[in-house]
């Protein structure tokens, strides 16, 4: 499974780096009503973007339809700051798009590993980075480089 993944990973940054061109432009234009606004807002429409798939199935197979495109959202606020801070820390869209590449294949890949919980759904939702357990470990990020000023810097 790891060589797949390795082998598919240039075809996912070329896919992500249109997302992350796209951001890249959206972000510095929403930078004017504040760092945490901009991120928000720039997280919120990216959740929202991704809604027609989540609605299919895509991200959250078997759960509500509603309650998938809030999931994904709070997993897109989360993951977009994280990409908000690469892009404005390094200058560049490159970091971002790397990580939200591997962040789709990493993705993808931990509920086969771990395999499914429950259903399909609990898979999605109790062992893949969109999920639960995602949020939890970019929020625990976010609030170190929260802590270690690194927003702070981006704010000035």
């Amino acid at each position: 499974m790891l060589a797949s993944q390795l082998l598919i990973f240039p075809l996912g940054m070329l896919l992500t780096f249109g997302e992350e061109f796209g951001w890249s432009y959206l972000l510095p234009k929403l930078l004017p009503l504040g760092l945490w606004r901009g991120l928000l807002i720039s997280g919120v429409i990216w959740g929202v973007f991704h809604a027609p798939f989540t609605l299919q199935g895509y991200h959250y197979p078997g759960m509500p339809g509603g309650l998938a495109v809030l999931a994904f959202t709070i997993a897109s606020v989360l993951f977009g700051a994280l990409l908000g801070w690469l892009r404005l820390t390094a200058g560049s869209i490159w970091p971002a798009v790397v990580a939200h590449g591997a962040a789709n294949l990493i993705a993808s890949a931990i509920p086969t590993v771990l395999g499914k919980p429950v259903g399909v759904a609990d898979a999605a939702f109790h062992a893949s980075l969109s999920g639960w357990p995602g949020w939890v470990v970019m929020a625990a990020v976010l609030a170190v480089l929260i802590v270690t000023g690194q927003f702070r810097k981006l704010a000035v």
